[in-house]
């Protein structure tokens, strides 16, 4: 709660990162003038949706939530598992065209959902924002960001934890069975392994991030359906709104 409300509420000016990962940030950041809102906002989604989110949390490490998510979207919005292509070309760039792996196949979105299993959980619902013209919530950016400032710390504790045997020590979950606790410091090779809780502390984060966009697109798909303006067939046939070009 903490690390969110340090997280600013407002999304950047430009985007900083460059090729395709500063491409896929760029669209989302784009969506924010987009007149339409989710039925529930990030942060109340597990409120909304209990039991589906804690489903949708354990399932987000095996990549299940991401598969139900992007078929869900691809099946009440669009053609089906034959729109699929490939993170849905939002990553494409110059010299790499993600999209042309596996178009139309279910076999390529279970692995999209397996081996990027939080990225397709965000362009499943990118897809969705894309679909009805809806806009982040303000927090959304706060939540967002905090995961990512998880991940990144936990990455520098790791690449700095080679160099500093200290911080090794230190990352070190307190376990009845580590050695290091009750032995002098053995050398980096012979080291025994030991849980990280900055690690743990970033992947619950990030797995309870990815549940609760899980759970914000099955919402916004239950809604729609509730209230009858999610006919497959009419949103196949109509087209998508054409935004305004910014100037």
């Amino acid at each position: 709660m903490v690390c969110c409300l340090l997280c600013p509420d407002t999304p950047p000016e430009k985007v900083s990162a460059k090729g395709a990962r500063g491409g896929g940030y760029q669209m989302y950041l784009d969506k924010q003038n987009n007149p339409e809102t989710f039925a529930t906002p990030l942060a109340k989604a597990c409120c909304a949706e209990p039991g589906c989110c804690c489903i949708a949390t354990l399932g987000t490490p095996l990549g299940c939530t991401a598969c139900y998510s992007r078929k869900s979207v691809l099946d009440t919005y669009y053609n089906g598992i034959q729109d699929f292509v490939c993170l849905q070309g939002y990553l494409d760039c110059c010299c790499c065209k993600v999209s042309s792996c596996c178009p139309g196949s279910m076999i390529g979105l279970c692995c999209e959902g397996f081996w990027c299993n939080v990225l397709a959980i965000s362009i499943a619902r990118l897809h969705l924002m894309e679909k009805k013209r809806i806009r982040p919530d303000p927090m959304d950016y706060q939540i967002i960001a905090c995961a990512n400032c998880l991940q990144l710390l936990a990455c520098l504790f790791d690449i700095l934890a080679i160099f500093i045997s200290e911080l090794r020590e230190a990352a070190c979950a307190p376990r009845a069975d580590c050695t290091i606790l009750k032995s002098p410091p053995a050398s980096p090779a012979r080291r025994p392994h030991c849980a990280g809780i900055i690690d743990i502390v970033a992947d619950l984060v990030m797995c309870s991030v990815g549940g609760c966009m899980g759970t914000q697109v099955y919402h916004e798909i239950k809604e729609d359906k509730k209230k009858g303006i999610a006919n497959p067939e009419l949103m196949r046939r109509a087209p998508a709104p054409q935004q305004m070009a910014r100037p």
